[in-house]
């Protein structure tokens, strides 16, 4: 074992790209930190970020965790098919079982590493809740300070003009933390206005980014299609079946019906769904952070961002997920149905990156009228340019 006196811990899953891309940016700016690695389905030693300390924060078991791979996409397949994944009253009983299993489950090694350290850097939202608990009670006088990203994470809550719904189990939780980081004014103005209980807590609002690669790596795909359609890139899950909120397949049909040609991430059981949709291979950590998504990104005349969510959503009217982030550093238009994401709305009106259309037919004016039109000031996205931010407030915590 290392450097049990760490200061910082940068807690959150191996699994996800972003969190990794926030490692990476910490790095570069040389913070003293360790990682806890909250994923299940990727291990420490499958990572290498030179002299980083990395610790599992669960129990490996590879016989029990082949398993529950298993048993939990089986479980998915059914909970989508009957469009309950989505459920608060499920989602409330599958955390009171996993808030349980973790207290069993969680590597005792880190505690020595969690007593020592000051501060501990939580992502994202009540994804990280279970372990971002555990690591308080071992360490009551830590400051936690949570990226929130995403809210609710799983849950649909309807609101309205009239009524803002909270989940009365996640008031504590927020309000244990010491620094919050909204990925939206507006996620700002609800949490402030509806979870907490005093007007102590420091925060600041910070969309997640990805490090540009390199300018002069070159793509090693390109779009082989002779056909002067409109072509759009789809970024999200293709694997419909495992959650209902990303069962874009009639949407996307729609786009394909109307002359666009679309591309999607090739998934196992995808099947042909319609003769202008096609599949690419899905781009690793690795070729993201070279910047050889970027580069395919650039041969389309636009990124669809969608997701099977109703217009009275509270995540989508709070958020800005990975799945626009994505798209950020490249120079093609972000485009998104119009009255449906709030946060994602403001967020391409105010940086001008993209357009939110009425529907297909709206969006192929817009972009037959626009053709070859390419974003300027991609630059700026670059988390590498913005992450300072960040860094600055997690020093005032």
């Amino acid at each position: 074992m290392g450097k049990k006196n760490t200061r910082i811990i940068l807690l959150g899953s191996l699994n996800s790209s972003s969190f990794v891309e926030y490692v990476r940016a910490f790095m570069f700016y040389k913070i003293d930190f360790i990682i806890l690695n909250v994923s299940r389905e990727v291990k420490a030693e499958e990572f290498h970020f030179g002299s980083i300390e990395i610790l599992d924060f669960y129990i490996a078991n590879k016989k029990y965790s082949f398993l529950r791979k298993k048993v939990t996409k089986i479980i998915k397949i059914i909970l989508a098919r009957f469009k309950i994944d989505r459920s608060h009253l499920f989602l409330k009983a599958r955390r009171s079982v996993e808030t349980i299993e973790s207290e069993i489950s969680y590597n005792r090694e880190i505690i020595p590493f969690v007593s020592s350290a000051i501060k501990i850097i939580g992502y994202w939202s009540t994804a990280v809740k279970k372990e971002m608990k555990i690591c308080k009670q071992i360490n009551k006088k830590i400051k936690l300070i949570l990226f929130i990203c995403t809210y609710p994470v799983n849950s649909y809550l309807k609101f309205s003009a009239n009524e803002m719904p909270i989940i009365e189990e996640d008031v504590p939780y927020f309000n244990m933390m010491n620094g919050l980081i909204y990925s939206s004014p507006i996620m700002k103005e609800y949490f402030e206005k509806f979870l907490f209980k005093s007007n102590d807590l420091l925060s600041i609002t910070f969309f997640d980014s990805f490090i540009k690669g390199g300018s002069d790596n070159k793509n090693e795909r390109e779009i082989l299609i002779n056909d002067n359609s409109p072509k759009l890139i789809f970024l999200g899950n293709t694997d419909f079946s495992e959650r209902s909120i990303d069962n874009v397949k009639s949407k996307l049909i729609d786009l394909a019906s109307e002359g666009f040609i679309v591309f999607i991430q090739e998934s196992k059981k995808q099947k042909k769904i319609h003769e202008n949709i096609y599949t690419f291979p899905p781009y690793s950590r690795s070729q993201i952070s070279k910047g050889e998504l970027d580069s395919f990104i650039n041969q389309f005349d636009g990124v669809i961002v969608l997701y099977n969510s109703k217009k009275d959503d509270l995540r989508f009217h709070l958020s800005i997920p990975i799945r626009l982030s994505l798209a950020l550093n490249s120079l093609t238009p972000i485009f998104l149905p119009k009255g449906n994401y709030t946060a994602m709305e403001n967020l391409i009106i105010k940086e001008k990156i993209g357009y939110c259309y009425e529907n297909p037919r709206d969006l192929l004016r817009y972009i037959n009228k626009n053709k070859n039109k390419k974003r300027v000031g991609n630059e700026k996205y670059d988390l590498l340019k913005r992450i300072e931010k960040v860094i600055n407030f997690i020093n005032v915590i």
